[in-house]
């Protein structure tokens, strides 16, 4: 093996790969990411066999070759080069590969590449994909990814709902979801250009959100303005130029998360999102470690934000907003929660509908009816 190649795209295909290395590798060979030469490219990957992750980076082959590389190792090594341009050279007996730029060089012990499982990627023949602005798609999962859970990995609550639904009128959209049983994040997509009866209509999977937000990281160091996405049986795929990623799913079916979202709101309140982000950050300095409860009193066009401490004291803080609909109401949130939601849309104003203090709230931003957000109330100590 014989090869020139940035350091700059070696470094970033690096990383993206190595999202998929476990952290405690059952075999000793998953450990490593696997370096092959293509024509005029050079492919990397690895796996935890559950989760495999491709990437493709131009590069001047000078002779064909195959290893298998220590991923903590050939990642700290990349790093440490400047944005140059580096030869990276191994005779196939000895198995080592030489990593160098003019001044500096690392000789890295590898294991022969036939050792590394062999990628079969999934067969996709006659296989429709979606094709999205890899951007969007990206602040898609941004926004959905903060009511997931983290504490029950394989739970479906664990996952982010990723389908498509058709509609009568023959439309068609790409919904994300996801709810820790507490709150509820939602967003939906309409889909152009899918010509006539596409094989994914009403097709969903779940992917566990570490490994939907690992495919986020991956994706933002992608060439291509499109990821593609196909829904298998038991896997999906999300493709664009330069990267290939192949994921387990979780398995069950995800709750009707529609039939969570509360319907005929007789209050409406319509607040600066900065202005509530800034009071918030203020008053949870004072909110209980255990709870983060944060009451809001609303009234006119005057909301009160106020926490709570039996250990330390309390913190109160009133806003003046742009327009409050119904009669005066006290409910309490978890602050954190309503922090989440304000930190990842760029609306500069939020409107919030509520019912009773023992109800779910409904949280959107002021602009587009895309995402929603449902948070449940907490109960006075």
């Amino acid at each position: 093996m014989q090869l020139k190649v940035s350091q700059k795209l070696l470094d970033k295909a690096i990383k993206s790969v190595a999202k998929a290395v476990p952290a405690k590798g059952i075999q000793p060979i998953l450990n490593n990411i696997y370096l092959k030469t293509l024509q005029e490219k050079l492919l990397l990957n690895a796996t935890d066999l559950d989760f495999w992750i491709e990437a493709t980076i131009p590069s001047q082959n000078q002779a064909e070759g195959a290893v298998a590389i220590s991923a903590k190792k050939i990642e700290e090594i990349s790093s440490k080069f400047s944005d140059e341009e580096l030869n990276l050279h191994m005779e196939d007996e000895k198995k080592v590969l030489e990593i160098g730029s003019e001044k500096i060089k690392f000789d890295l012990i590898g294991l022969p590449g036939d050792d590394f499982p062999a990628f079969e990627k999934p067969d996709l023949t006659g296989q429709d994909f979606i094709t999205i602005n890899r951007q969007e798609f990206l602040s898609l999962i941004n926004v959905v990814q903060i009511s997931a859970s983290r504490f029950d990995l394989n739970n479906i609550l664990g996952g982010i709902y990723i389908g498509i639904k058709e509609t009568e009128e023959k439309e068609y959209f790409l919904e994300f979801a996801s709810s820790d049983g507490g709150r509820l994040s939602a967003y939906s997509l309409k889909l152009d250009n899918l010509g006539e009866n596409p094989s994914f209509a009403n097709k969903a999977v779940i992917v566990p959100i570490k490994i939907i937000l690992d495919v986020q990281k991956i994706l933002d160091t992608s060439v291509d303005d499109n990821v593609q996405i196909a829904f298998l049986s038991s896997q999906v795929v999300f493709k664009t130029e330069d990267r290939y990623v192949v994921s387990r799913i979780l398995e069950g079916e995800y709750p009707n998360y529609m039939e969570l979202v509360p319907g005929g709101h007789d209050k409406k309140a319509v607040v600066s999102r900065k202005d509530f982000q800034a009071a918030l950050d203020r008053v949870a300095v004072m909110a209980n470690e255990v709870t983060n409860m944060v009451k809001l009193s609303f009234k006119e066009n005057q909301m009160t934000l106020e926490c709570s401490n039996l250990d330390f004291g309390n913190a109160t803080e009133t806003l003046e907003i742009n327009e409050y609909e119904g009669s005066e109401l006290e409910i309490n949130f978890n602050v954190r929660f309503i922090m989440d939601f304000l930190k990842v849309i760029d609306s500069d104003n939020v409107v919030i509908y509520m019912n009773a203090n023992e109800s779910p709230a409904l949280i959107k931003p002021e602009t587009g009816n895309e995402y929603i957000y449902v948070i449940m109330p907490l109960k006075s100590v």
